[in-house]
């Protein structure tokens, strides 16, 4: 397996900081908007940075055309299906449990990507990847027992494990796009995929935006355009085994955004939790520096 290089690193590191602030987006969001009108939003605006990126690195308008509509429709129909499941999910957990469940997508990509495009994982990525699933668990715990669970809570966890399966699926695919295809060329029909998906809910009853709603709404779609640019491209440029526990840093900015926007302070399990998660994608940081 190929060490990721800085470059990767630093890929994989802005696009989860950008899908955070898109999620804390989203969340604030989905308390005023039905589910497709905010899917809308997020992949409708994010045609912007998309398309600017595309003329920026003179990828258009070559980056328009694909040989291989198939591949994309595959991985267009799983992506739509995680995000409509990802939104679901922040509808109805806090930012910090959302993004934990989140957290098993690493551990199935590993899994996934062994089986399907048979990549071989280093022992220490795998050690990681158990170790910040069961930072996930400690994290859990506190969040969820002693309560008794309503059925929106219920339908939250099992959006969150169903999106981090099918996310595991979607990222499978676009390792194999990225084969061929440039990064702007699979963000760009995803984009286009995911407004229309989300357009065809507009019968189900949209409502009126403007103000700060429209705002956050505005943001997610621009944060989200720039950080899947970053990650489409990190995951070209490397293994999907040697770049999975980087997603784990994500906690860090949910922690944040919950304490500092929702007031929603987490317990020294949770931090305990946390701490696993980090120290696990730390390790694979410094391991990989001490190789020759």
């Amino acid at each position: 397996m190929a060490t990721p290089g800085l470059q990767i690193i630093a890929l994989r590191l802005a696009a989860v900081a950008l899908f955070s602030a898109m999620s804390l987006c989203i969340r604030l969001a989905s308390a005023d908007v039905p589910l497709g009108q905010v899917v809308f939003f997020r992949s409708f605006v994010a045609l912007l940075p998309i398309t600017m990126f595309m003329i920026i690195v003179g990828a258009a308008p070559q980056a328009f055309f694909t040989k291989r509509p198939m591949a994309h429709a595959t991985r267009n129909i799983l992506s739509c299906a995680a995000t409509f499941l990802s939104f679901a999910t922040l509808a109805r957990l806090p930012l910090y449990l959302a993004t934990a469940l989140s957290f098993l997508m690493p551990f199935f990509s590993i899994l996934l990507a062994r089986f399907l495009l048979g990549e071989r994982s280093s022992i220490h990525v795998i050690v990681a990847c158990i170790g910040g699933f069961i930072g996930v668990v400690i994290m859990l715990k506190p969040g969820l027992s002693g309560t008794a669970l309503g059925p929106e809570q219920i339908i939250g966890i099992c959006a969150g494990l169903a999106t981090a399966f099918v996310s595991a699926l979607s990222r499978i695919q676009i390792k194999n796009l990225t084969a061929t295809e440039h990064p702007a060329t699979v963000a760009l029909y995803f984009a286009l995929a995911l407004s229309g998906a989300g357009l065809a809910t507009a019968p189900l009853g949209w409502v009126p935006v403007e103000g700060q709603v429209l705002a956050y709404l505005v943001a997610a779609g621009l944060l989200g355009g720039l950080a899947h640019l970053a990650g489409t491209a990190a995951i070209g440029k490397s293994s999907i085994s040697a770049i999975a526990p980087f997603e784990y840093t994500a906690l860090l900015w949910a922690l944040s955004f919950d304490a500092a926007i929702f007031g929603l302070l987490p317990s020294g399990q949770s931090l305990a939790g946390a701490g696993l998660i980090i120290a696990c994608a730390l390790y694979v940081v410094l391991y990989d520096r001490r190789r020759p």
